[in-house]
């Protein structure tokens, strides 16, 4: 039997759509922590917490965060606090940080 020639890329395609949900997936629930959050400039953060790092996902992309103490966390161009549902964002090249409301929080 002759399988038409779209049929490979076809389910090749298929099964990288698969595997990358499966991936997103099993890292969302390792999370031990997610929040949302709504800046001053009305751009919108979720921040997804473990026990080593943070996942930060913003307008411009998502960013890994290694822990630097409890509710503290940086990486290469940002560094972050959470603190009583506030969270302070840093941004390399900008003079202020911007702060940030928590609006909701999921376990």
């Amino acid at each position: 039997m002759h399988l038409p020639r779209f049929a490979i890329p076809v389910s090749g395609m298929l099964a990288l759509i698969c595997a990358s949900a499966a991936l997103a997936l099993s890292a969302e629930s390792t999370s031990r922590d997610s929040n949302e959050f709504v800046c001053a400039s009305g751009e919108r953060l979720r921040l997804d917490v473990t026990d080593a790092h943070a996942r930060l996902r913003t307008d411009a992309g998502v960013f890994m965060l290694q822990s630097d103490a409890d509710g503290r966390f940086h990486g290469a161009d940002l560094s972050l606090v959470l603190e009583d549902g506030v969270l302070r964002l840093a941004r390399t090249g900008t003079n202020a940080p911007s702060l940030c409301a928590q609006l909701r929080q999921r376990a």
